[in-house]
């Protein structure tokens, strides 16, 4: 260990007194410092705008897939060439390592020492990022310091294993200009190994293997997983090993297959040592973030847990479909990190993918392709990708599978024994399933959907319809993550000739325009009678049609809408507030100054006082003096359990057009409004601890003064070292 330490200090000297090692640690720190100066900028720019905190800042700034680290992930193995490339090829160049090898000195010895050396570098490099961290600390409330430590952590292991593959690199040449070319080029076609050969399932195995930057980004994101530490220490232990077989290579004479089975040995010893490390018995993580936002939340994990045995999951990707890049035959390995989080307590999962091609309602894509048929277009959207055409199945071929007509163009079917149920990719940054989608999916196997019968037949609301006022967007949207198909309910019309079935949960009556027969009328207090709950959506002008029911209920509507006297939204657009007796599954109230459930010349109501049900307005309007209630919820006791039923003067406030409108919450309130009919079971509520590391406390001068200080201060310290350094140098 003393002769260690000692070529470690000889190195690391030899590193400080080098310019260049100087001049690149001001790079990586200007680097860096762009990053973030940028990030607090936008983030500053960002608060100002909103009037209000920004959610989640320490994601935003380092660990989120916007944040710094995740750059820099990609630009680390440019700075480690020029440290490596000398510290064995410069002793080969010189001839002192003659010297070494007929020295006592082991070539062990010489590898752990000269690798030591530049693990402190590295280590000095990581520094200047825990400055950052420390920088934001100041400008941040409650910045999450563990989650940034593990992303620190995972790119120095990262540039720990960059360092030793070009350790390795420059014992292979004794011109230090080809050992940092050579390492170079080594480390760029590792960063983009995760695409390279991924048709061919043996390459694409070992290539998917060799892909070390995606290895950090669980760390980045705050998820410390010991399979990944073991995958880093085994290849730098395989790069070392490699290192000190090729220095003793000179000290003894043996046979090329000799040399060829110790290269092999210490290569299966490493592909063991990780494959041991990712046994599910062997494995574990820390959650380094403060809410726990990579693990699955108390709830779903209960979920899964209550599922044993094997899941399988088949993917049937459209080739027509504009996400099916993230399916092609290269990515196939990547497309299921959504499931990353159920494997960490599940480890019994199988993937398959089957590719098909059907019409898409894409423009775009037929006015790239004029002329040609889908089949045609199909053929050439598999050769871009290396897809062979002939596993393409046909939609006749498809159909015969399963029947994906009223699918998305991605759809994964999760099964568990002999039961299935679907997820799907859906539109926007984000396409594959998340949590909350997953564990509804899940918990569909274990008690099967909640049923919502819409009633049809008398102009009602179209959960199916496109245009403006129906229900498409907020129902039956394969492609809207929040859409409630997606969150464990199922749909099914009314057939008013027989009773509404007893496997209802909930019963939706949107907008009626033709005025229900006594059978009809007769079959809703049936249902209302035997406990069920139910959404009853009246427009104004429309009472007459829904009057007995509503007349039944207790509930008491105004002949003539309410009308807005809000300059922001006009006279018809009327913005609601909670109130303050909301149900708990309302959990998310629009803030004073942001959002509003924005409804369309609503009717208010009232809950009369002989009412067997108990009333509590849920989205009201008006001042103290002048509180008028737009929509209630009405519960009673019966048969044991509470019966749940919302009644509001809009049926407009979960059309296409309010759905589609950013400034508005109606979409959560639509949410957390059946989650409250299916008693909580649907969507699942997943419950994690709200950021606190919302307020940036730095204004317009002072990121002025932060980029003064990190792009130039900082840089131009180690800059004038460097300069230092190279005169005093030049002057020996």
């Amino acid at each position: 260990m003393r002769v260690i330490r000692r070529i470690a200090q000889f190195e690391l000297a030899t590193i400080l007194y080098s310019p260049i090692a100087l001049l690149l640690m001001a790079v990586f720190v200007f680097d860096a410092g762009i990053l973030f100066v940028q990030i607090v900028s936008d983030l500053s720019m960002a608060a100002v705008s909103s009037g209000s905190g920004v959610e989640s800042l320490t994601e935003r700034l380092f660990s989120g897939r916007t944040g710094m680290f995740v750059p820099l992930t990609g630009r680390l193995y440019l700075y480690i060439p020029l440290i490596t490339m000398g510290l064995i090829s410069r002793e080969l160049q010189s001839g002192s390592f003659l010297l070494l090898q007929s020295s006592p000195v082991r070539a062990r010895e010489i590898v752990f020492g000269k690798y030591l050396a530049l693990i402190v570098y590295i280590v000095a490099m990581m520094v200047m990022l825990v400055v950052f961290m420390l920088i934001a600390g100041g400008i941040v409330e409650n910045l999450d310091y563990l989650a940034v430590l593990s992303g620190i952590l995972g790119l120095f292991l990262l540039a720990c294993t960059y360092g030793a593959i070009g350790l390795f690199m420059s014992s292979l040449t004794s011109y230090p200009a080809v050992a940092a070319i050579a390492t170079l080029a080594t480390l760029s076609l590792l960063s983009v190994s995760n695409s390279l050969g991924q048709t061919i399932p043996i390459v694409g195995r070992i290539t998917y293997w060799l892909h070390m930057g995606g290895r950090a980004y669980d760390f980045i994101f705050g998820l410390v997983e010991t399979k990944n530490v073991f995958y880093f220490l085994a290849i730098i232990g395989m790069f070392l090993g490699f290192t000190t077989l090729k220095l003793s290579a000179g000290r003894k004479v043996e046979g090329a297959a000799v040399r060829a089975a110790k290269y092999a040995a210490v290569f299966l010893v490493a592909i063991a040592a990780i494959q041991i490390a990712a046994q599910p018995a062997i494995s574990t993580y820390y959650d380094m973030t403060r809410g726990k936002y990579q693990s699955l939340s108390k709830e779903s994990d209960d979920v899964a847990s209550q599922i044993p045995g094997e899941w399988k999951i088949t993917t049937f990707a459209n080739v027509l479909d504009r996400r099916f890049f993230s399916y092609a035959p290269w990515f196939r390995r990547l497309s299921y990190f959504f499931m990353d989080s159920y494997r960490r307590v599940h480890s019994d999962i199988s993937f398959e993918q089957v590719y098909y091609y059907r019409a898409v309602d894409d423009s775009v894509l037929y006015r790239l392709h004029p002329g040609k048929t889908d089949r045609e277009i199909a053929e050439v959207i598999a050769g871009r990708y290396g897809l062979d055409f002939e596993r393409v199945l046909s939609p006749v071929e498809i159909q015969r599978i399963i029947d994906l007509r009223a699918e998305g163009g991605i759809t994964h079917l999760l099964q568990w024994g002999d039961k299935t149920v679907r997820m799907r990719d859906y539109l926007g940054l984000i396409q594959e399933p998340r949590e909350q989608e997953i564990t509804a999916a899940l918990k569909r196997l274990l008690i099967g959907p909640s049923t919502i019968t819409y009633s049809a037949g008398h102009g009602e609301r179209d959960v199916h319809g496109k245009g403006g006022s129906n229900y498409y967007w907020a129902l039956t949207n394969p492609n809207n993550r929040r859409a409630l198909m997606s969150q464990g309910f199922d749909f099914a019309p009314t057939d008013w000739a027989a009773p509404i079935p007893q496997t209802t949960d909930i019963l939706l009556i949107a907008d009626p325009k033709v005025a229900f027969g006594s059978d009809e009328v007769a079959h809703i207090h049936d249902f209302i009678a035997r406990g069920g709950n139910m959404v009853i959506a009246v427009e104004p002008g429309g009472q007459g049609s829904i009057n007995d029911i509503i007349s039944t209920l207790g509930v008491a509507l105004s002949n003539t809408p309410v009308l807005s006297d809000d300059e922001e939204y006009g006279e018809t657009s009327f913005p609601t507030r909670y109130s303050e007796s909301v149900p708990e599954s309302f959990s998310y109230p629009p803030r004073s100054g942001s959002k509003f459930v924005l409804l369309d010349r609503p009717l208010s109501l009232e809950v009369l006082p002989d009412s067997v049900f108990s009333g509590t307005p849920i989205l009201i309007s008006g001042g103290e003096n002048e509180i008028r209630t737009l929509g209630v919820g009405l519960t009673r006791e019966v048969n044991g359990s509470e019966q749940r039923i919302f009644v509001i003067g809009d049926a407009d406030f979960m059309g296409n057009g309010a759905m589609g409108r950013f400034d508005t919450f109606n979409t959560a309130f639509v949410t957390q409004l059946f989650a409250w009919l299916s008693n909580e079971e649907f969507p699942p509520p997943i419950k994690f601890d709200d950021h606190q590391d919302t307020e940036l406390k730095i204004g317009k001068n002072g990121v002025m003064l932060l980029r003064i200080t990190i792009l130039g201060i900082f840089p131009l310290f180690f800059f004038s070292i460097a300069a230092t350094i190279h005169y005093r140098r030049r002057r020996r």
